[in-house]
């Protein structure tokens, strides 16, 4: 998967830490130069990307977000955030309502006027989050694990960190779950008429442009059944399709952040 669309919120985060049961060491260049030892969640046999290319034990991906590396290394329907591989979105459609699909995670959204909370700023009608000074090597957390200048509670799996969060491999702490929301499936059904439900989101079913024109002239396509918006049919940037550098992906558009 192409990250380097998330090189510039990368530049933000940790890309080392202390995970109990497993040291992830990294210099600070690229991660292949980094050594990694594991006897917890990273043991050998895990479902996870390998932790390098020779022969090191592999990361358990069900017990904890896999580390992964800025220019990849994740698998499909996953982005790289805060240096490890998490379940991520393409699309708006796949958040929740109220969110925009940011650098493969689903944000909330705000407008000219603000809308964000402390501690992120709005980056083309998404809230995308800003490092913090609340720890640092000269004011180190009571508890838990600093990681981006913010105190997180420390985690070795998933089943440490509280409902909606993951827990990072690559900083050893809790992260909030981004990624997409199912807005439907086998137990709820789609409300609007004519809506079918497709890996979770609820979509417009069509047969051909003419059909998707009658619910809305803003789609320009009917693909696989389904009807597309023109970032749809042909986004600028996914999951995929990376930015150019110093740019982020928000809503199928490179913006300047």
């Amino acid at each position: 998967m192409n990250t380097t669309r998330h090189a510039p919120l990368y530049a933000l985060l940790a890309a080392s830490a202390l995970l109990s049961g497993c040291i992830i060491i990294s210099n600070g260049d690229d991660a292949d130069d980094g050594a990694s030892s594991c006897d917890g969640p990273c043991d050998t046999g895990g479902t996870g990307p390998s932790a390098s290319s020779g022969g090191e034990p592999s990361c358990d991906a069900e017990q904890v977000s896999c580390p992964c590396a800025e220019d990849g290394g994740c698998g499909a329907g996953e982005a790289c955030v805060s240096g490890a591989c998490v379940p991520g979105c393409d699309f708006d459609h796949q958040c929740a309502t109220g969110q925009r699909c940011a650098e493969g995670m689903c944000l909330p959204a705000c407008d000219a006027e603000g809308g964000c909370a402390e501690g992120s700023s709005c980056v083309g009608g998404a809230c995308l989050p800003e490092p913090g000074e609340a720890c640092g090597d000269s004011a180190p957390c009571a508890s838990g694990v600093c990681v981006d200048g913010s105190c997180r509670e420390s985690c070795a799996s998933h089943a440490d960190c509280a409902s909606a969060e993951l827990c990072n491999a690559a900083t050893g702490a809790c992260q909030a779950d981004l990624g997409p929301t199912p807005s439907c499936g086998p137990t709820l059904a789609c409300a609007g008429a004519g809506q079918s439900c497709v890996e979770g989101s609820c979509r417009y079913a069509c047969e051909s442009l003419t059909a998707c024109k009658l619910v809305d002239a803003r789609f320009v396509a009917c693909e696989a059944g389904v009807c597309l918006t023109e970032l749809e049919a042909s986004p600028s940037c996914t999951l995929s399709i990376g930015c150019p550098e110093g740019q982020l992906c928000v809503s199928n558009q490179c913006l300047s952040p």
